[in-house]
């Protein structure tokens, strides 16, 4: 009898701790890392285009309107294009380690899938990874 309640024990301490440690990764890959307070962005310079183009750090940003809108970089003199993600976006504003925008929606198409497309305010690191949704309020 005394070893059935010990067994019992132990295996639902494993459960509670093994939960604990699922709540805390969970909760954690889901934390926003915040940008330094010294962190300045380029939204003046960006309001005239539309953010269709931002420049932070040497490299341009751009919504490409050959690709749909998609998301690209490039260096300043039109070299090394290449293409970040396949979001569509506008409003690109840099600043810190990310890039932010308006999600357009998840493709070009027409018809009920166009209808619930995602539209959102969207941060991702410079590389294109990492994307987190920060609001799908309208912007």
């Amino acid at each position: 009898m005394k070893n059935k309640i010990l067994r019992n024990s132990i295996i639902t301490v494993i459960f509670v701790v093994l939960f604990a440690v699922i709540l805390i990764v969970t909760i954690r890959s889901h934390k926003m890392d915040k940008n330094s307070i010294s962190t300045v962005g380029n939204t003046a310079g960006n309001l005239y285009n539309s953010g269709l183009f931002c420049e932070h750090d040497g490299i341009v940003y751009f919504s490409n309107a050959y690709d749909n809108g998609r998301l690209y970089s490039m260096l300043p003199d039109e070299s090394g294009i290449k293409k970040i993600n396949d979001l569509q976006v506008r409003n690109l504003l840099a600043g810190g380690h990310y890039l932010y925008f308006f999600q357009l929606g998840a493709s070009g198409g027409s018809g009920f899938g166009n209808a619930v497309a995602t539209r959102a305010f969207m941060r991702i690191d410079l590389k294109g990874k990492e994307n987190i949704g920060m609001t799908r309020d309208s912007i």
